[in-house]
């Protein structure tokens, strides 16, 4: 899999800068030199004595950097480690100034005088090439003055920050470097990020917890109690909806993903989840599984929800989300199966389907969640009524097809409300031969709807209001006493 140590290049095509005319060492001894400290450093150790007699750019044990990466704990150590090895692969974006990336340390200032002496070197050379051009012919946008148009002053420093360096895309650069390494230790490498993000996700939730907490977000219209004294501030309700709009506003997202974030760091305060809240915060779980995690033990006896952690956290960092929701599942039915008739009813009580969501130019998506055999019916359906149609030559793809049903059932389900309500009531006589005989109409004009009843209110197309509510409520049979839905 790894064969050759991945520095093999492919040979489809040329590097910007070949395709551009331009030298590999134009943007290229900055990420040399970057990247020959930063592998140093980080198969060495945080901690390790500069060796003086290595070859820049040669790591003499990738074995040791693998092991290196993997027992790093999530941290400020392991982002300090990652940083040093991405260092390589970045240069600054004016070679005359110094780097903005003062987490980078010496390999960020030994990159800065590498590129200002090249710099110097090269002001006579023909093929030196200034930053503009070389931005204007490999297409680059203009960045500096994108990034001053943000309106915030604070996010508008930190993007001017950011974009004092940028990606190297020149020939044998940081980034060939970088590949160089092999696939075993980006694999690692590319870990390590995962269990960054991961631990970064656990400060967001707990930072959010302790938010819900403070005085700004516990404000409000207290009620009175009977004694004349305050019963309390605010409800929970009103604290998760303060603060998950407090959340949405400063993060630019939607309150509920806001209250989410809100709801999972709340859950990992709990004593009860001390084992998930430990492997999340140390980078072994990520964000979907934790908030899995915590829903499907929601509401779960204390010692259940311990007991079931017990069984599905060991493997759970190498179990995809689905699997470890099965896995969930088999736990509790096995461990507390007397709770599964009310887990089951919560469940059923959460079934919903979302409203459009806007999904690109011209298209939108919707989100349903039904009872599993509900489920599968719509499935099987949808799959009959597509196999049907391809079978009778229609071209659409089996997707397009299920997704054209669903509008189909829905828009001929409205017309067939809409007929019936426009249908006249007849109701037949208990003896057809006592019966009066019909009255034939001399004339019929084929062109009239049906004739509406004398009274009731008109929709602006013609149909009555009550008919049509009458016949569209009687598609949704009511609840059963138990709870369960129709159907």
């Amino acid at each position: 899999m790894y064969e050759g140590n991945g520095a093999e290049r492919r040979s489809g095509g040329a590097s910007p800068t070949d395709r551009a005319g331009l030298p590999g060492s134009v943007r290229g001894s900055t990420a040399t030199v970057a990247c020959a400290a930063s592998y140093g450093e980080a198969a060495a150790g945080p901690g390790a004595e500069h060796d003086s007699t290595a070859v820049p750019g040669v790591v003499r044990e990738p074995t040791a950097l693998i092991e290196h990466l993997a027992e790093v704990p999530a941290g400020a150590g392991l982002a300090s480690l990652v940083e040093g090895l991405l260092a390589g692969i970045l240069v600054p974006a004016n070679p005359n100034g110094e780097a903005a990336g003062s987490a980078a340390g010496k390999t960020a200032a030994n990159a800065s005088a590498v590129a200002a002496a090249s710099t110097a070197n090269a002001a006579n050379a023909a093929d030196a090439v200034s930053i503009a051009e070389l931005a204007e012919i490999l297409g680059t946008p203009d960045t500096g003055a994108l990034f001053n148009t943000i309106t915030s002053p604070a996010d508008r420093a930190l993007a001017q920050t950011s974009a004092q360096q940028g990606v190297d895309w020149g020939e044998g650069t940081g980034i060939d470097r970088l590949a160089a390494l092999g696939g075993q230790v980006l694999s690692e490498l590319v870990a390590a990020c995962h269990r960054l993000v991961s631990w970064a996700s656990w400060c967001e939730s707990a930072a959010a917890a302790c938010l819900a907490r403070t005085p700004e977000m516990n404000r409000g219209a207290a009620p009175w109690g009977p004694d004349g004294r305050l019963e309390c501030l605010v409800t929970e309700e009103e604290r998760r909806f303060t603060t998950g709009g407090e959340i949405a506003c400063r993060l630019g997202t939607t309150r509920q993903s806001a209250c989410q974030i809100l709801d999972r760091g709340e859950a990992l305060l709990q004593p009860e989840f001390a084992a998930t809240e430990t492997l999340h915060r140390g980078g072994l779980l990520d964000a979907s599984k934790t908030a899995l995690i915590v829903r499907r033990l929601e509401g779960a006896d204390a010692r259940v929800a311990r007991a079931v952690q017990e069984q599905v956290l060991p493997r759970a960092p190498r179990r995809t989300t689905s699997q470890l929701a099965k896995d969930i599942d088999r736990a509790l039915a096995a461990l507390d199966p007397d709770g599964a008739g009310s887990r089951r009813k919560r469940n059923l009580a959460r079934r919903h389907v979302t409203r459009p969501r806007q999904a690109g130019e011209g298209v939108h998506e919707m989100r349903l969640l039904l009872p599993s055999l509900d489920a599968f019916l719509l499935d099987a359906t949808l799959d009959a009524i597509a196999a049907s149609a391809r079978a009778a030559g229609d071209e659409r793809s089996p997707a397009q097809l299920r997704a054209d049903a669903i509008t189909g059932m829905t828009l001929r389900t409205l017309q067939a409300s809409q007929y019936a309500a426009c249908r006249p009531s007849f109701t037949a006589p208990a003896n057809v031969d006592d019966a009066a005989p019909a009255t034939v109409p001399t004339s019929v004009d084929a062109g009239a709807p049906p004739p509406a009843p004398a009274s009731g209110q008109l929709l602006p197309d013609g149909v009555p209001l009550e008919g049509l509510l009458a016949g569209l409520s009687s598609l949704v049979a009511p609840p059963s006493p138990g709870g369960h839905p129709p159907g």
